[in-house]
């Protein structure tokens, strides 16, 4: 229990089976509580020891602390309650999160997969419109070099006809 006045403990306020007894009067019980001292005495530590000190009723006390407690113990669960509340909100927002991560990742590597499809599908293009333009100047250049030849040998032709004697 706690002590009236303060927020620690008092070991003399519990209700272990010796506690009810005074320690120093072992025959009397505790029937009062002195304020000035913060514990429980009997009627004849009352009249010696506490003379002149406030007292009140120890059940009155001990109830009086027991609502305090009861207070605080009601406080605390609505605490856990809100907490617990605040836990179920955030676990929700984490998955949601999880969630919502996995979508996107998986629309990056699609329109990824579809980009790197893409860029395939130009590469392809673009080097068969290159071969389609070796093969062209391949076949141009094979012309060219066969009248290159024809005319080549039209002139040697000719040349011969002018350089043999006549």
């Amino acid at each position: 229990l706690v002590a009236p006045g303060t927020d620690q403990p008092d070991d003399v306020l519990t209700s272990d089976d010796e506690s009810n007894v005074c320690r120093d009067h072992d025959n009397k019980s505790y029937e009062l509580y002195c304020s000035q001292c913060a514990k429980p005495i009997c009627a004849i530590c009352c009249a010696t020891t506490h003379k002149g000190h406030d007292y009140e009723v120890l059940k009155s006390v001990a109830d009086s602390v027991r609502q305090q407690l009861e207070g605080r113990v009601s406080e605390a669960l609505t605490a856990v309650k809100q907490l617990d509340s605040k836990a179920a909100e955030l676990e929700l927002l984490r998955q949601t999160a999880a969630e919502r991560a996995e979508s996107v990742e998986a629309e990056i590597n699609t329109a990824a997969q579809d980009l790197t499809a893409w860029i395939d599908s130009q590469r392809h293009e673009l080097l068969n419109d290159l071969k389609s333009e070796r093969y062209g100047i391949s076949k141009q250049a094979a012309l060219v070099m066969e009248q290159i030849e024809a005319q080549r040998a039209a002139q040697k032709q000719l040349a011969e006809r002018y350089e043999s004697p006549r």
